[in-house]
């Protein structure tokens, strides 16, 4: 299974006698045909001192990890099936068709983007990393994790009946997952399952901060917009309460044995993570890009894992959660937001960990608008599973759930501009290139982008959303794609499109040019107001920079500006709404009345 030995069977421990263990790229794959080794067909004894139980007989319990790659508040491992299991089997599934071209939602744009993969290799790299993680998790539990490359609703019914042979019932036990494909291949599995005599169950687990049993309405009858579902789970009377987190489990049942020998695909199946750059290889990337890694102008250490999860979780409670809600809007600094969202996007990290860890910080210290504010964004993110809940595929229609009729324009190469940070307008590049280089985009950015797409450009928002799909690492389904049709104006009827203005969301929350400057270096010699703008800067300006327009760095595809009496106007608008204004003479939105866990607070 690419360990550090040659894989014989789940349960066999790491020191068992054997021949020497091969290099990891040998063992995930064959350097001249790509194709798996062949497995020892023998099985090892089980590890000393487990309760495994002797013969045939027994009830076998297969967890089937998915978006949960942890051991902490992970209710497969809770539940009564998997606690009277005589043997566990933890089971991950590399899905070939989250690596395909995602062509799917509008062939006629191939040459776009059907070529581009669901998945981009720094984001295959981060799930692989964490799929190592918990394999190690496990075997420090005595268990393992089987790691396949193929489609669950195949591989997972021939595993099963493997273990069922000699009598042995077989359950599976699942996350569910609401997104279209997922949920589709969940009923294959399930269909397959059931022909075999087994079955698959399914549980909805902690994937979201608030548990939809304790909702006080059913999530296909989500309250819109944001705010009435705020409300609604932040009720001054009847607020929803937060289930307590689920401990990480200090003792499984041990693997079963299986002979993979007896089953070809099986055997072919198995894929190694101890090495990323050879999995990446076996899931279609080519060398160089297998090799790639995050550029070194980020100030985060995204690695893969529950344990890197936690570490950061911590590191941010201590070092930027009191500040949260006045810096989340920043550009640079590895402490200006949580930065947990890639770990929660593969379930190396359960929202009610990071709940509770906010909670517990509030009990020591006191709770604040910045320390409820890490909570609200939560409810965001239980906002739009829930709204994926509700609309199923209409997130991913050019019309969402609105059916709004729209009409975009079709340019290739303005899509592809816009992509590798190549518009000439460095507020919008700037953002472009950190995500293309290290699959993060601060939340500022990504409203700002998906903006300049849909609103200035008039491209359709579907194509921005599966470069997000593509490129970032904390890629979430209904986060994702919800957020893009909201901005795009189609997700609820009669809700406001946000149009930004990217001269003004430079001037505002890059004033010195040193994000842009930091990832746009082609203008970095020019002073902040000119590397904003370079289009304004003179000839004699811009060769002192070293910066030729249509050179050096490319001709704007169009000029963004906000003049001083465009800000008087917007100014005088907000005062006679009797909207706070900024220091810098912004309009702060309206403020509304915010419920955390122990106090009441009058934000915007």
């Amino acid at each position: 299974m690419g360990g550090s030995r040659q894989w014989r069977k789940v349960g066999e421990p790491a020191g068992s006698a054997g021949p020497a263990a091969p290099d990891a790229r040998s063992a995930a794959m064959d350097s001249a045909t790509g194709a798996a080794p062949p497995l020892a067909a023998t099985a090892a004894k089980a590890p000393a001192g487990s309760h495994k139980a002797e013969g045939a007989q027994g009830q076998v319990a297969i967890l089937w990890l998915r978006n949960d790659l942890r051991l902490r508040d992970n209710a497969l491992f809770h539940h009564p099936a998997a606690k009277r299991a005589e043997a566990l089997l933890p089971v991950y599934c590399f899905d070939p068709r989250h690596f395909a071209p995602n062509r799917a939602l509008h062939p006629r744009w191939e040459q776009a983007a059907g070529t581009l993969p669901k998945t981009g290799a720094l984001r295959a790299r981060f799930i692989v990393e964490s799929v190592a993680a918990v394999k190690a998790s496990l075997k420090e539990l005595r268990s393992d994790l089987l790691v396949l490359h193929g489609k669950p609703e195949e591989l997972l019914p021939e595993v099963a009946a493997e273990l069922a042979q000699g009598g042995r019932s077989v359950r599976v036990l699942c996350q569910s997952e609401v997104a279209v494909e997922e949920a589709a291949c969940e009923q294959d599995t399930r269909r397959a399952l059931e022909a075999l005599g087994s079955g698959l169950e399914v549980l909805w687990g902690a994937q979201t901060l608030y548990a939809p049993e304790d909702l006080p309405f059913a999530p296909s009858a989500l309250p819109e917009p944001f705010t009435s579902f705020r409300n609604a789970v932040e009720h001054p009377k009847r607020p929803v309460a937060v289930q307590k987190e689920l401990p990480r489990p200090t003792r499984v049942a041990p693997p079963p044995d299986l002979e993979l020998s007896r089953a070809e695909r099986l055997a072919s199946a198995v894929f190694g993570v101890d090495r990323a750059d050879a999995a990446l290889v076996r899931l279609g990337f080519g060398e160089a890009e297998a090799r790639r890694t995050i550029d070194s102008r980020c100030q985060n250490n995204f690695v893969g894992g529950e344990a890197a999860g936690l570490e950061r979780l911590e590191a941010f409670a201590m070092a930027g959660l009191a500040t949260y809600k006045q810096t989340r809007d920043g550009f640079l600094g590895a402490n200006f937001s949580s930065k947990l969202s890639p770990w929660m996007a593969n379930g190396c990290v359960s929202p009610r960990t990071v709940y509770w860890r906010v909670a517990a910080y509030e009990d020591e210290y006191g709770e604040t608008l910045d320390t409820y504010w890490l909570t609200f964004e939560l409810k965001w993110r239980d906002f739009f599973r829930f709204f994926g809940v509700k609309y199923g595929k209409r997130i991913f229609l050019r019309d969402g759930p609105a059916q709004k009729r729209m009409t975009w324009t079709r340019n290739t190469e303005l899509f592809e501009k816009w992509c590798h940070g190549t518009t000439g307008v460095p507020f919008v590049d700037a953002n472009m290139r950190e995500l293309k280089l290290t699959g993060f985009m601060s939340n500022r950015g990504r409203q700002c982008v998906a903006s300049f797409l849909t609103q200035d450009l008039n491209l359709d928002w579907r194509l921005g959303a599966q470069w997000f799909e593509h490129a970032l690492l904390d890629h979430d389904v209904c986060s994702n794609y919800g957020n893009w049709v909201c901005a795009a104006g189609a997700g609820m009827r009669g809700q406001r499109i946000n149009k930004f203005n990217m001269a003004k969301q430079a001037q505002q929350y890059d004033p010195k040019a040193e994000y842009i400057k930091l990832w746009v270096p082609e203008v970095a010699r020019l002073p902040p107001p000119l590397a904003m703008s370079p289009w304004d800067a003179s000839r004699e300006a811009l060769e002192r920079a070293g910066c030729r327009l249509g050179g050096d760095y490319p001709v704007s595809v169009l000029r963004p500006e906000y003049s001083a009496e465009a800000r008087r106007r917007n100014e005088q608008q907000s005062r006679s709404e009797g909207a706070e204004v900024t220091q810098a003479g912004y309009p702060v939105a309206k403020r509304r009345w915010h419920h955390g866990r122990t106090g009441a607070f009058l934000a915007s």
